[in-house]
C-alpha cells in the first residue's frame, strides 16, 4: 500500500479548521470547512439537527464503516459582564486554566462575527484549585462599562483562545484545538484515499459536534448510520515531556506511530483486524490500555442501536486543552495508513462478533 504523505494543500486545511473557532455547541462554520475541502472527491453529506455532518462514500453498500472525530473545542462562555465592561466566565468542556492567563481570545459578538479580547487571571491566585476556577479569570475586551461591553457581547456569549498552526520542527507542529481537529482531519484524508479505490463497504466519516460536553454528537450520528463498525479519532496524552505521569498515561511519545486503545470500548475482532494490517503493513503504532470507559466517541457509538463494533484510533499529543498542543505529523500519517489499510481490508461479510455460537 502506498503510504500517505502531508501535502501542502492538505495542512492548509487544518489550519483553516484550526482558525475557524468551534467552541461546542457553535460548530457551524468549521463543519463549513469540513464540507468545502471534501467537496471535490465526495458527493453525498448528510447533516443532522445537533450539527454533525457525515461524508459518505458507497452509500449503496449495505455493510458500513463509520468514522468518527470531534470538530468541537474547549471553550469559555460569559456568565456575567461587570460594571467596567469585563467578562466574567464559566467553562465549556475542560479547558486547562491554569495556561490560559494571557492569552489572545476571540469571542462572538452580537452580530455573529468573532472579535479579539485578552484573558487574564485574577491577582493573588496561586493554588491549582484557584487556577482552575473560572471564577478568576476574565476577558477585557476594550470597554469601559457595562453598558459598552454589552454592545459587543452578552451573557453567553462564546470564547476561544487565538492561537493558530505554528511549525516547530521537520515533523513537529503546535497549536490549541488539536483535540479533536487533528481527528477530523485524519478523517476527511482518508475518505479522500478511499474515493481513488474500488471499495464494497459504504464509508461515513462524521464530523461529529459537543464530544467536549459528552459526546453527544456522536449518540445521534451512530444511530442514525447503525454502522456495522465504528472508529473513533481522537488524541490521546503521551508521557515523553518532563514531570509527565508515565504510570498512568503508559508509554506513549510522539512519533511513535498512532495509538490503538484496548479496553471495553474496544471490540476484540476490531483491534485484531487493525493489529494485523499495521503489521502487515508495517505501520508504527502503540498501546494505550484503558480498561474503564474512554472519555472519546467510541463510547458512544458503541452502544448505538444494537450496538457497533467499535475502534478507537488516537494521535498522541503533548499538553492537551492548553493554547498550545504539540504533536507529530509522522502519526498522523501513520494514523491515516492506518484506517485506509483497515476498511480496504473489510470484506461485507466480516463478523466482528466476540463469541460463536456452536
Amino acid at each position: 500500500m502506498r503510504k500517505y504523505k502531508i501535502s501542502k494543500k492538505s495542512i492548509d486545511f487544518l489550519s483553516k479548521m484550526i482558525d475557524t473557532p468551534s467552541p461546542s455547541g457553535f460548530e457551524g462554520d468549521v463543519q463549513q470547512v469540513y464540507i468545502e475541502y471534501l467537496k471535490p472527491h465526495i458527493s453525498d453529506f448528510n447533516a443532522d439537527v445537533l450539527g454533525n455532518v457525515t461524508a459518505v462514500l458507497n452509500p449503496q453498500s449495505e455493510f458500513k464503516v463509520m468514522l468518527a472525530a470531534h470538530c468541537d473545542e474547549i471553550g469559555l462562555m460569559v456568565q456575567y459582564i461587570d460594571a467596567n465592561g469585563f467578562l466574567i466566565l464559566n467553562k465549556i468542556g475542560g479547558p486547562n486554566l491554569s495556561t490560559y492567563a494571557g492569552q489572545k481570545v476571540l469571542f462572538r459578538s452580537n452580530v455573529g462575527d468573532w472579535r479579539h479580547g485578552i484573558i487574564q487571571r485574577k491577582t493573588n491566585c496561586y493554588s491549582q484549585e484557584q487556577m482552575s476556577d473560572p471564577e478568576n479569570y476574565f476577558v477585557d475586551i476594550g470597554a469601559s462599562s457595562k453598558d459598552e461591553a454589552l454592545k459587543l457581547a452578552t451573557p453567553g456569549t462564546p470564547i476561544v483562545i487565538n492561537t493558530g498552526l505554528m511549525k516547530i520542527s521537520d515533523t513537529r507542529c503546535s497549536s490549541k484545538a488539536f483535540d479533536d481537529k487533528i481527528g477530523v482531519f485524519v478523517i476527511a484524508e482518508t475518505i479522500k484515499i478511499l474515493a481513488k479505490h474500488d471499495i464494497n463497504v459504504g464509508v461515513y466519516a462524521v464530523s461529529t459536534v459537543q464530544e467536549e460536553v459528552g459526546t453527544r454528537g456522536a449518540v445521534t450520528s451512530a444511530f442514525t448510520i447503525n454502522p456495522n463498525v465504528g472508529i473513533a479519532i481522537d488524541v490521546n496524552h503521551v508521557s515523553d515531556y518532563p514531570s509527565a505521569p508515565k504510570k498512568t498515561v503508559g508509554d506513549i511519545e510522539l512519533g511513535g506511530g498512532a495509538v490503538l486503545v484496548k479496553g471495553v470500548n474496544v471490540n476484540a475482532k476490531v483491534d485484531e483486524l487493525l493489529t494485523t494490517v499495521s503489521q502487515e503493513e508495517a505501520i508504527k503504532t502503540q498501546i494505550s490500555p484503558c480498561p474503564g470507559i474512554t472519555g472519546t466517541d467510541a463510547r458512544s457509538i458503541q452502544l448505538a442501536q444494537n450496538g457497533v463494533a467499535t475502534g478507537l484510533v488516537k494521535i498522541p499529543l503533548r499538553y492537551m486543552h492548553s493554547p498550545a498542543e504539540v504533536l507529530d505529523m509522522k502519526d498522523v500519517e501513520a494514523a491515516i495508513d492506518l484506517l485506509v489499510a483497515f476498511i480496504l481490508a473489510l470484506k461485507t461479510d466480516t463478523n466482528f462478533c466476540p463469541v460463536t455460537l456452536s
